[in-house]
């Protein structure tokens, strides 16, 4: 009887231990499978949301994560900044203009870049440039009578003396065409005593010095550049005395800053005095109206004719080593300034946002 017993209890004992393990296996393989279903289901996810969804995703699991965290610490949210063309909604007067990053050669702005238009007084960067480099900046320059006769007299006077340098740097800040009819006759005279070392038909001083002027053009690479005299003022109602592009002119001004930068630094002054060699002083007031408004400006210059209308250049430090061109061309006498004003603002903020 008690072996009966006994082998009873037996039986009980291994119908609970396998009741036990049976459940046992159920929990675990409901929780195995429970996991695969979820990570399966996150993979999926992943897999077929958009890049944009991914972050927003990404970012769910981010605050659910700091939400069941018990640790206090500050997140500090990352802003994503999505920038515009700085030009993009420049509105100017000019009929064209280019603006040109000279460290990069990156074009910020263009408007009709390639159209060939007046140059008007513009063109006494080229005349600089070419007295520049056939004078000694210490040569004596007279001023003749016959310079004084040009529009646009600025008080000089008949038989007075300069030194070279004076004289450009007071001629590009007042946009002197006595000062310049002075200066280009005297050059001519050394090119027309030059004259068999050069290939030329005219006897006349200046004639030859716009022959020069429009040697360099081609020499570089400038085609749609003509000077037909040295100053840019109109020949008559209907033809100026200079033609060019925004395009090309900006490249006689990168020239001018690679081969010789203190050619237009008097023209970063709002109001200079200079003496002549006869100790005469004169007050020379820059025609850029708006030049101290320009941080880091390294030179300038303008231009107005009835032909050309208002036209203006400016070269500047961006303030990053990175020097820029601003050209406009056929704006009005007070537009240009107002275009080249709007384009500096705006290749300031172009830049800044590229380096950010």
């Amino acid at each position: 009887m008690q072996i009966f017993i006994d082998s009873k209890k037996n039986n009980i004992e291994k119908r609970e231990s396998f009741y036990f393990l049976s459940f046992l296996f159920l929990i675990i393989f409901a929780g195995t499978f429970f996991l695969l279903t979820v990570s399966s289901n996150v993979i999926f996810t992943t897999k077929n949301i958009s890049n944009k969804n991914k972050v927003a995703f990404a970012l769910d699991v981010f605050n659910f994560t700091q939400t069941q965290s018990s640790v206090d610490e500050e997140v500090i949210p990352v802003n994503v900044v999505l920038y515009k063309n700085a030009f993009e909604d420049i509105d100017i007067q000019a009929k064209a203009a280019l603006v040109l990053d000279i460290a990069t050669g990156k074009v910020l702005y263009e408007k009709n870049k390639n159209d060939r238009m007046p140059l008007a007084s513009l063109t006494k960067t080229m005349t600089a440039i070419i007295a520049s480099e056939l004078l000694d900046k210490n040569t004596i320059i007279t001023i003749e009578k016959s310079d004084l006769t040009k529009e646009g007299d600025l008080g000089l006077f008949a038989e007075e003396k300069w030194k070279l340098a004076d004289l450009l740097d007071f001629t590009l800040m007042t946009s002197s065409n006595d000062g310049v009819s002075a200066i280009v006759s005297q050059a001519g005279n050394l090119l027309l005593h030059n004259s068999a070392m050069i290939s030329t038909k005219t006897q006349n001083p200046k004639e030859i010095f716009v022959e020069k002027m429009n040697e360099k053009a081609r020499e570089l690479g400038l085609e749609q550049t003509e000077f037909y005299n040295e100053s840019g003022l109109d020949l008559n109602t209907k033809q100026s005395g200079a033609y060019g592009t925004a395009k090309e002119t900006t490249r006689l001004f990168e020239y001018i800053l690679n081969t010789n930068p203190h050619l237009l630094e008097a023209t970063t002054n709002k109001i200079s005095y200079f003496f002549s060699q006869n100790d005469l002083e004169h007050t020379a007031k820059n025609t850029n109206e708006f030049v101290e408004l320009f941080s880091g400006i390294i030179g300038s210059k303008t231009g107005f004719t009835d032909l050309a209308g208002g036209n203006l250049g400016v070269v500047f430090d961006s303030g990053i080593g990175s020097p820029i061109i601003i050209v406009v061309l056929g704006s009005t006498i007070e537009g240009r300034f107002e275009d080249v004003l709007k384009l500096y603002k705006a290749s300031l903020l172009e830049v800044s946002q590229n380096v950010l």
